[in-house]
C-alpha cells in the first residue's frame, strides 16, 4: 500500500481527519559534512542532546526530506495501534517551534479529538546512508503537548530497524558509534559524470565485489535495509552466500569537495594518462554520499540456448527519492549493459534478466532495449524486419499487402538469435521490436501529414493510410500475444 500524504489546515480552519496510514519522515543532508551529528533539520523540535551538547539546527533548504513508499512489511496495515499520523506540516505559533493548542486549531471550539496520540517519526540518515538517528515523539491529541511513549518505543524501534541502517541514537541518546561519511567510494570506479554542465556535483559509479572486500559486505548490509521502504515486497539478501553464484554491487555516489563541492569534467569516463589520474585523485579526495545501488547476481546456466554461460540477474535497483527523475537510473542501466557486452574469457555473460520488475523499471528497461535495437538494427535485424521500406508509401498508395510488409511479426527463431546478440531475454527483444515499429509508424506518417504541398485529397488519403497502418501494427502485436499465451488461451477455451 502506498502511503498517502496527510497534512493539516492552517490556524483558524477546521481540523481535518487524520485517520490514515503511518507517516515516517526521512531526512538526508544535501551536502555532507565530515563531522558526525553536525546538525538536524529545523523542523525537528524538542530534541534531546547528543554527547551533552544540543546539535546545531540546519535550515530546511540544507536537507532533502522524503517519505517511504511502503511500510506494510514493518507495520500491519500501515498503522500503529493507539497512534495516528502527526500532521506533515507542523502547526506552529508565530513561526516558532511550539505547537498550537487544540482550541486554536479548532477556532476556539471545544470539540475534542479522538483519544489516539499523534505519532511523529523522524529518521536522519547519514550522507553515506550507513547509519542514522531516530526520533520518535508522541503528542497528546487535546493539549498537543509531548507525551510519554516509553511503553511502545522499543517495539516501534525494533520494527523500524528492519528498514533502516544501524541506529546511532534514539531521541538523542547515543546507541552506537558509526561513521557518517567516507572519503573513498567502495569498489572500482567504472564511470563518472555531471548531471548537468553547470552542476557542482559529480556522480561516481563503482562496481564492488563483496567477496573480495569485507568493507563492501559490511556497508551493503547496512544500506540495503532501505529497500524495504521503496521496493514493494523487498527483502534483504545475504550477498556473502556464493552457493550457486556470486554477487556484485553497482553503486552510484555523489561526490562532494569541501572546497568546491565537486568538480566539472568534459570527459565522461575515467581512462589513463596524467590528466585522468588527476581527476581520479580529485574524486578520491572528496566526500561521498549515496545516490543509489543495484545488486547483480551472477550464476552459471550450462543448458542455456543457444550457448551456455553466465546469466546476470538484476535483483534490486534503488535510486533514493531526492535523486529520482534525474536520469540516474537510465545511466546505471546503460552501464550494466556496457558491462555485460564486454567479453571476458573468465566471465562470458550470455543473458541479462530482472527479478520481478515493477512497472516503472519495466518501462525504463524497454526504452533502453529499444534504443539499443534501433541503434544496431542493421547488425541485429534481417532486412525484411527493418524499417527501410519507405518506398512503399512514397506515392501515398498503401494497400493492405504493402502495410503487412511494414509490420511483419518477428518469429521466435529470429527473436532467439537477436536475444543472444543483445544478451537479453527473448521477451525483451519482442518488446523492443514492437517499440521500434511503433516509433517508425508514428514518425513516418507524421512526416507525410506535414507536407505543405499536400492537397485536401492527399491529406484525406494520408489519414486513411495512417489508420490502416495502425491497424496492421495492432494485428502484429495481437499475433505475438496469441502465440505467447496460446497455452493459457487454450485452457480457458476448454473450461468454457
Amino acid at each position: 500500500m502506498i502511503m498517502s500524504n496527510v497534512c493539516t489546515e492552517r490556524k483558524g480552519t477546521k481540523q481535518p481527519s487524520l485517520q490514515g496510514p503511518l507517516i515516517i519522515t526521512l531526512h538526508a543532508k544535501k551536502y555532507p559534512c565530515s563531522h558526525e551529528n553536525d546538525g538536524i533539520p529545523k523542523s525537528i523540535s524538542s530534541l534531546s542532546s547528543i554527547d551533552g551538547q544540543h546539535p546545531k539546527q540546519e535550515a530546511e533548504e540544507d536537507w532533502s526530506t522524503f517519505h517511504p513508499e511502503f511500510t506494510h512489511q514493518l507495520f500491519e496495515n500501515d498503522i500503529i495501534l493507539g497512534y495516528k499520523p502527526y500532521p506533515q506540516e507542523p502547526l506552529l505559533n508565530n513561526n516558532e517551534l511550539s505547537l498550537v493548542t487544540n482550541d486554536e486549531v479548532n477556532g476556539g471550539s471545544e470539540q475534542p479529538l479522538d483519544d489516539d496520540k499523534y505519532l511523529k517519526i523522524d529518521i536522519i540518515l547519514s550522507s553515506s546512508c550507513h547509519s542514522c538517528h531516530v526520533y520518535v515523539k508522541s503528542y497528546d491529541p487535546t493539549t498537543w503537548k509531548e507525551s510519554s511513549i516509553s511503553n511502545d518505543l522499543n517495539q516501534i524501534i525494533s520494527k523500524l530497524k528492519m528498514a533502516i541502517p544501524p541506529v546511532i541514537s534514539i531521541n538523542g541518546e547515543i546507541c552506537a558509534g558509526q561513521q557518517s561519511t567516507f572519503d573513498k567510494p567502495f569498489g572500482k570506479i567504472i564511470h563518472h559524470y555531471s548531471p548537468t554542465k553547470r552542476s557542482s556535483e559529480s556522480m561516481v559509479m563503482t562496481l564492488a565485489d563483496p567477496s573480495a572486500e569485507l568493507s563492501v559486505l559490511e556497508y551493503h548490509n547496512a544500506v540495503q535495509n532501505l529497500s524495504m521502504f521503496f521496493i514493494e515486497s523487498a527483502s534483504t539478501v545475504d550477498i556473502s552466500n556464493t552457493a550457486g553464484g556470486f554477487w556484485k554491487i553497482m553503486y552510484l555516489f555523489c561526490s562532494h569537495s569541501s572546497a568546491t563541492k565537486g568538480f566539472e569534467s568534459d570527459d565522461d569516463n575515467i581512462g589513463t594518462g596524467e590528466n585522468n589520474n588527476s581527476k581520479r585523485r580529485k574524486i578520491e579526495n572528496n566526500i561521498f554520499s549515496l545516490v543509489g545501488y543495484t545488486t547483480l547476481y551472477y550464476f552459471h546456466a550450462p543448458f542455456k540456448r543457444p550457448k551456455p554461460g553466465l546469466v546476470v540477474r538484476i535483483c534490486q535497483m534503488l535510486i533514493l527519492p531526492p535523486y529520482q527523475r534525474c536520469g540516474h537510473g537510465k545511466v546505471m542501466m546503460e552501464q550494466i549493459y556496457n558491462l555485460i557486452q564486454k567479453d571476458d574469457d573468465k566471465e562470458i555473460v550470455v543473458e541479462l534478466n530482472v527479478e520481478d520488475p515493477c512497472v516503472g523499471f519495466t518501462l525504463l528497461r524497454n526504452r533502453i532495449d529499444y534504443e539499443f535495437l534501433k541503434k544496431k538494427c542493421e547488425e541485429l535485424l534481417p532486412e525484411r524486419y527493418r524499417c527501410t521500406l519507405v518506398n512503399i508509401l512514397a506515392d501515398n498508395e498503401c494497400d493492405e499487402e504493402n502495410l503487412k510488409k511494414l509490420f511483419p511479426v518477428l518469429p521466435d527463431t529470429e527473436g532467439i538469435k537477436i536475444a543472444s546478440l543483445m544478451k537479453v531475454t527473448k521477451n525483451q527483444v519482442h518488446a523492443a521490436y514492437e517499440l521500434y515499429k511503433l516509433d517508425f509508424g508514428q514518425r513516418h506518417f507524421k512526416i507525410i501529414s506535414v507536407n505543405k504541398n499536400s492537397t485536401g485529397n492527399d491529406i484525406a488519403k494520408q489519414d486513411k493510410n495512417s489508420a490502416a497502418a495502425q491497424k496492421q501494427f495492432r494485428i502484429m502485436v495481437k499475433k505475438r500475444l496469441m502465440k505467447t499465451y496460446a497455452e493459457r488461451i487454450g485452457s480457458v477455451n476448454e473450461l468454457s
